[in-house]
């Protein structure tokens, strides 16, 4: 079982695209800014990546943008993993507006990369608790 992992988002000037709202590029970068603080706050940080030489790294995307977000919006986006028994994993994200509305989706299809292999590896107890599972 795998935990869901909460973070808040302000959305910032530097989000936004000349319409006025966040591009959809932006998001991918704010969903990704939040798995890499889950993995940081688990002790499993870029420090820690570079040591070990073994680094998650993204597959596939699948996302949907539902509603649009403004400046000074407030989101939260819950993150939670998916194992599975081969070398690839999901984690699925969902922003959530403060009113509880659904800004955006996303399932991301990811592996643990081993950096010297050049090759995806088995995902051991460190990095099972790093992910939240």
């Amino acid at each position: 079982m795998s935990i869901v992992f909460e973070h808040k988002v302000i959305i910032k000037e530097h989000h936004l695209d000349f319409i006025g709202h966040v591009n959809h590029a932006t998001y991918l970068q704010i969903l990704e800014q939040v798995r890499w603080d889950l993995i940081t706050e688990r002790n499993y940080g870029i420090d820690h990546i570079k040591k070990m030489g073994i680094s998650p790294i993204v597959l596939e995307v699948n996302i949907k943008y539902r509603k649009e977000l403004l400046l000074r919006d407030v989101v939260t986006i819950k993150t939670e993993t998916q194992l599975s028994k081969s070398k690839t994993h999901y984690i699925q994200q969902i922003m959530y507006k403060d009113d509880g509305e659904v800004a955006c989706s996303a399932k991301i299809k990811f592996g643990l990369f081993d950096m010297n292999l050049r090759a995806l590896v088995d995902a051991d107890e460190e990095w099972k608790f790093a992910i939240g599972v």
